[in-house]
């Protein structure tokens, strides 16, 4: 082999030992730093739980405190009397009035024109089918 290849095999040995020691290391101050993120949030947690144990043992307290109060039902409300109208009917109900308002049946029937959207349309009375409504 020749000094050259030996030379630059080993600096690639030593260049590629180099780069995989370094991987390693921060691959450790990665673990580091999650350690201490777990240790912290365990901190953060037992904290809050002392919070709320303290804050139960004052509402405890408050409530204990507090006169008691007579439990009777619910406080009578104040209302005005209202006033009462009643209705009766003054004589018997009229009879139903006979519809005399409809044309008999060999009388013309009335034309109704709507407009709208400037169209007219015009359509003669019931007897007429919907699908034959003409347009002016």
């Amino acid at each position: 082999m020749n000094p050259m290849s030996r030379a630059l095999g080993l600096v690639s040995l030593l260049l590629g030992a180099a780069l995989l020691g370094g991987c390693g290391s921060s691959k450790d101050a990665t673990e580091k730093r999650l350690g201490e993120l777990r240790d912290e949030i365990t901190r953060l947690q037992n904290t809050q739980d002392r919070l709320g144990e303290r804050l139960m043992a004052l509402e405890v307290q408050r409530i204990s405190a507090e006169p008691s109060r007579p439990t009777a039902g619910p406080p009578a409300l104040e209302r005005p009397p209202l006033k009462v109208v009643r209705l009766a009917p003054d004589a018997a109900p009229a009879p139903p009035a006979e519809q005399s308002a409809a044309p008999a049946a060999d009388e013309p029937r009335p034309v109704i024109k709507l407009t709208g959207d400037g169209k007219a349309t015009t359509r003669r009375g019931p007897r007429e089918p919907v699908a034959n409504l003409r347009q002016d």
